[in-house]
């Protein structure tokens, strides 16, 4: 069709993808099945923009499926149902409402806003019925914080930091989900490298599923993808030489799927401008709930233990590193029944999975 489609995203089961249609300021949001077939604008199924000659754009659906969140052009955040009813505005009176995201439960949707009139952004979540908004970022300060991101564990959430003034860079940063225990994760390059004033992170980034990493960007003379191990900090580079970003992980982790907006140069040199592309990982980056906590590559009575002492709320040490409650990445190698924790649930399954690959000596 003429029409500009973009910001696509699948529903969890795979078979149908909710859309924006038109440019932004007449962009309506609509859904298709997978196929590009059975195409319906759920804007006008609520009769229309939810501003009148407004816009309704960047839909992203909730992980259970069953909500859509967006932004209006007057830069409100709404949640409507799957099918385009009930929509409703979850962010109160904010000014300048942006870059929205779902807690992993599908319960809360994340943004950022202007505080305390300063046009400075700060980070707030709200249930996705519009109760409970709170600001999570610290309210005093000369800075913006946005782009925030909850780890798949629902643990943790990262987000941009930018510091104006004196120091004048941007971080990437990380939080629990109640806004505590702040800590900067990237502020800086990798040791021997050669930092320019100008080196910041910037943009969207993505977790691993296993919650143990993160990739972003940072902007030099270009803009290659890194990643950063939030349990060690070690920061590896992936790209170099294009303009690379809008990262998303696999399911699986062994891929991380990027945009790359360079159109001199390009990899297929200048064939095709500003391609999709897929990083592919190795094994140390598959993800599923082995159990194997330590990751020896085996799981045994010390992952055992491990599990018991999360489950209890204890300390837990591998290797020469002590991780403390809420552990950090380790929560998903852990949760074994998928509940999002560690309890005792998850060491009885853990333990009759050993059983299982246990064979006694006769």
């Amino acid at each position: 069709n003429e029409s500009c489609d973009t910001h696509g995203n699948f529903t969890p089961d795979g078979t149908k993808i909710v859309f924006q249609r038109e440019p932004e300021s007449d962009a309506q949001i609509w859904i298709m099945n997978v196929d590009g077939s059975n195409q319906q604008n759920l804007t006008l199924v609520h009769g229309g923009p939810v501003v009148e000659d407004g816009c309704e754009v960047k839909p992203m659906i909730s992980p259970d499926g069953t909500k859509i969140a967006f932004r209006t052009c007057d830069e409100d955040i709404w949640v409507m149902n799957i099918d385009g009813t009930n929509p409703l505005k979850i962010s109160g009176n904010m000014d300048n409402c942006s870059k929205h995201s779902w807690s992993p439960d599908s319960q809360w949707v994340l943004f950022s806003a202007d505080a305390n009139d300063d046009d400075h952004s700060r980070i707030y979540k709200v249930r996705r019925d519009g109760s409970g908004l709170v600001m999570l970022s610290e309210e005093e300060g000369d800075f913006c914080e946005n782009w925030a991101a909850w780890s798949p564990d629902g643990q943790w959430i990262s987000y941009h930091r930018r510091n104006w003034g004196t120091d004048d860079t941007s971080d990437l940063w990380i939080m629990q989900s109640d806004g505590t225990n702040k800590q900067v994760l990237v502020d800086g390059l990798p040791d021997g490298m050669d930092a320019e004033e100008d080196e910041w992170v910037c943009g969207p980034h993505s977790w691993h599923p296993g919650s143990r990493w993160i990739v972003f960007k940072k902007w030099l003379d270009d803009s290659p993808i890194f990643i950063i191990d939030v349990l060690t900090k070690q920061v590896s580079q992936l790209t170099e030489g294009y303009r690379d970003g809008r990262m998303w992980w696999s399911p699986d982790g062994r891929n991380i799927l990027f945009k790359e907006y360079t159109t001199n140069p390009t990899r297929d040199d200048g064939q095709y401008n500003f391609d999709l592309l897929v990083l592919q990982l190795n094994e140390t980056f598959a993800f599923a709930n082995t159990g194997d906590i330590n990751q020896d590559g085996t799981v045994n009575i010390q992952d055992l233990l491990l599990c018991l002492r999360m489950s209890l709320g204890m300390p837990v040490t591998i290797g020469e590193n002590v991780y403390q409650p809420p552990y950090m990445g380790l929560v998903m190698l852990a949760d074994m029944n998928g509940s999002g924790g560690v309890n005792i649930m998850d060491v009885i399954m853990l333990l009759r999975q050993i059983l299982s690959v246990w064979t006694p000596v006769m």
